[in-house]
């Protein structure tokens, strides 16, 4: 290695902490590290660390918790580093023009998806719902629009059919944290240039709301096994069942016997989850959308949607702790027949 780069990072949340990992294990100079300031969650709202903190905490790199990076104070903090490189990963705030000038080498996010496709905060949660069948990471140099940038570097990957959000996170993270090493041995050889993006090509990803996670049987069964799939860990897809809140974590969509009111049998419903992809019988599915259509431990606990049916394979009721479905059976017997709401 002929010089050692100084580099400032700026990341948040669990998936900045493989990326962080990969700048301070490459030799280079991580200067600082800039992060969220410690937000109240959970029971009581006590304050919390955010991942990328305690991370930076262990691994010994000084931090910084600007509640608006574009304040004065902030910039001035960042010119007096005087870093060759800011390197950015899901950090939630906006990078003002003026320190997206002081590096030599320019500021660069990791964004996970193929810009420009799901320019946004939600890009992986989109690619989940719209049932895309790749995804990956983006590096690229970083300008005053949200993920406008010129193109450095891009690495696809596959999207598994059971993938969740979380698992989709954690792939794309380690994927991003790989790409580093390569990034920096260009830096050495001289100044970055990427491509433009065609814009054309855009498309965008909204942050997710928290209506988005309601589940609408009136919907196609693929969509809404796709909607459990996505917004798995966060922010959960739910339902309402007599009067209560039940997320739903992991649900599959199933074939109905196509002429009755459930629709035709989705063609591709996952075939990995063993037993989970069994029809249902003519005689129950004659019911509307919302309609229980099985409840016991061997059928399982379906659902009839607009199109095809949901079956239930794991679920969390307000203030229990998750569970299989065949579990909840047990002590929540439900009639065939019944509907959610």
């Amino acid at each position: 290695m002929s010089t050692k780069l100084r580099i400032v990072f700026m990341g948040t949340p669990e998936f900045a902490v493989p990326p962080l990992q990969a700048l301070v294990q490459s030799g280079h100079q991580v200067l600082l590290v800039v992060t969220q300031p410690d937000r109240p969650s959970g029971r009581g709202l006590r304050s919390h660390p955010s991942p990328v903190k305690e991370e930076a905490e262990k691994l010994g790199v000084p931090l910084f918790q600007p509640g608006r990076l574009k304040k004065s104070e902030s910039i001035a903090l960042l010119r007096e580093v005087s870093p060759d490189l800011v390197v950015t990963a899901a950090f939630a705030q906006w990078v003002p023009r003026e320190i997206l000038s002081l590096p030599r080498h320019g500021c660069v996010n990791i964004h996970p998806s193929l810009l420009p496709r799901y320019r946004g905060p939600s890009p992986i949660e989109r690619a989940i719902l719209s049932g895309d069948s790749v995804t990956g990471v983006t590096l690229y140099l970083m300008d005053e629009g949200w993920d406008t940038g010129d193109i450095l570097a891009q690495e696809s990957l596959p999207i598994d059919p059971e993938e969740t959000g979380g698992s989709l996170h954690r792939k794309l993270a380690d994927l991003g944290a790989a790409m580093i090493p390569a990034l920096l041995e260009r830096m050495e050889r001289g100044p970055l240039v990427g491509r433009p993006q065609d814009n054309r090509a855009a498309t965008h990803a909204p942050p997710i709301r928290e209506e988005e996670a309601l589940i609408s049987w009136s919907g196609d069964a693929l969509f809404l096994e796709r909607q459990v799939r996505a917004f798995n860990p966060r922010p959960c897809a739910y339902a309402w069942l007599q009067g209560r809140r039940i997320r739903i974590l992991r649900a599959l969509a199933v074939p109905v016997p196509s002429g009755d009111a459930g629709g035709a049998a989705p063609a591709e419903a996952s075939e990995s989850l063993a037993g989970a992809k069994q029809g249902i019988t003519r005689a129950a599915a004659g019911g509307k959308a919302g309609t229980i259509l099985s409840a016991d431990r061997k059928r399982g606990l379906i659902v009839a949607t607009a199109r095809g049916a949901l079956r239930i394979l794991e679920l969390q009721p307000q203030g229990r702790k998750p569970m299989r479905a065949a579990d909840f059976l047990n002590g929540h017997p439900l009639e065939e027949g019944s509907a959610w709401e």
